[in-house]
């Protein structure tokens, strides 16, 4: 890997074009064909977001370029890296998080408790040799990546109608220890599984994990956090890793009980690759294998005595008896966007904030990418941007990005 930079070819040629061009231009956002065409090829490889995508690709290369040492976060704004602004790198620290969880990187810690990240060897290996996806190793109950402490969970400005809430609330209540557990005593006195499961399920991007999330914090819990889109292949390739998934989860739990502490919640995103169709009678062999992670499923959930938060976009309702609860999340609404609007930029009157809602009609998302610039430029110039300005922004973001569905997540 030392003369990585020399003769690239394939994801990694890609991952040096985004590099190289935001340190040509100190990490602020500069947008060429070029550019866009590595970023589309690379968030569809590694299942990432335009933010995650680039900082995983300047943690590559500061990775490798400093001798296989872990990288600080802070070492991309050194001059012989990208020599940014460390201001603006701050608003992309969550993004960290996000690349940990979805095992792309790895935290390590130093002795001062400084956090560093390193490039996991199996994502290396797929990324310089071109693979076509990348196989994650076997599911690793010492990997403490994997579980999130309650002090850990990040609180954040999420807009929920009321139907939402009220079931959120609920659900928190349910999961508090004392309640959890007299609910579990019941259960096991009908002979009835003593696990409690839930099912979010609806629209892309509508703070569905959040929510998740804001349950394990109300309820005082822990989280074990897992993609499966992550290890589609392998879950392809062996469909027991099910089983081996929800096997480190019980681990996990019986740890923090012998520790002291209670059973976490088992956040599992990516259902919809085994929830969003039953396959009965299948025709081909993913269908088959599909069948029997969908069985697997079922054998765990007769006998699981945790608490389980599936999450899908896609949700076959027939699934609906290997869950106590579900909620659905749709498409926010014009007043919902109004105040994603008014809360990630409070300065922008009510007239002008109307004005950029009703003229694009901005997802969730589109609408943190907006602000996000809005925010840069505040750093980097020195004054807020002007209202043309923004207009403009917004005009872009709506040419650059395909459309996709709002959310309700304010970051």
């Amino acid at each position: 890997m030392g003369n990585f930079v020399s003769g690239l070819d394939g994801l990694l040629r890609h991952v040096s074009i985004l590099f190289n061009i935001l340190k040509r231009n100190c990490f602020r956002p500069y947008r060429t064909k070029e550019f866009d065409r590595s970023l589309k090829i690379l968030k569809s490889y590694l299942d990432t977001d335009d933010s995650e995508t680039v900082i995983f690709c300047c943690i590559f290369f500061a990775f490798y370029r400093l001798g296989e040492s872990p990288v600080s976060y802070y070492d991309l704004a050194s001059p012989e890296f990208l020599g940014c602004n460390p201001l603006y790198l701050v608003k992309y620290r969550d993004d960290l998080t996000s690349l940990a969880e979805k095992r792309l990187i790895k935290k390590v810690e130093s002795e001062n408790g400084d956090s560093f990240y390193i490039i996991p060897e199996y994502v290396s290996y797929a990324i310089v040799g071109n693979r076509p996806r990348i196989v994650f190793p076997q599911f690793d109950d010492g990997d403490d990546e994997l579980l999130i402490p309650v002090s850990r969970i990040q609180e954040r400005t999420v807009f929920f109608s009321d139907e939402i809430e009220e079931k959120i609330e609920k659900y928190s209540e349910l999961l508090k220890h004392d309640s959890f557990a007299g609910k579990q005593e019941e259960l096991k006195r009908k002979d009835l599984p003593s696990g409690i499961s839930f099912v979010f399920t609806g629209v892309r991007k509508t703070a569905k994990k959040q929510a998740a999330f804001t349950i394990a914090k109300k309820s005082e819990r822990s989280v074990f956090s897992f993609n499966l889109r992550t290890v589609s292949a392998q879950l392809m390739d062996n469909p027991d890793s099910i089983k081996a998934l929800f096997a480190t989860y019980k681990k996990f739990s019986d740890r923090e009980k012998l520790e002291g502490r209670h059973k976490p919640v088992f956040v599992l995103e990516g259902a919809s690759i085994f929830l969003q169709k039953r396959y009965l009678n299948p025709d081909t062999g993913m269908e088959t294998v599909m069948q029997i992670v969908q069985e697997n499923f079922e054998e765990i959930m007769e006998t699981f005595s945790g608490i389980l938060i599936a999450i899908c976009d896609v949700y076959d309702d027939s699934f609906d008896n290997n869950f106590y609860g579900k909620i659905y999340f749709p498409e926010p609404t014009d007043e919902s966007k109004l105040k994603i609007w008014q809360n990630k930029i409070d300065w922008l009157d009510e007239k002008t904030v109307s004005n950029f809602s009703d003229k694009f009609s901005l997802s969730s998302e589109e609408i943190s990418n907006v602000a996000k610039r809005i925010q840069i430029d505040e750093v980097l110039e020195g004054k807020r941007p002007s209202a043309s300005a923004i207009e403009e922004y917004c005009r872009n973001e709506r040419r650059h990005k395909q459309k996709r569905s709002g959310g309700f997540l304010a970051k």
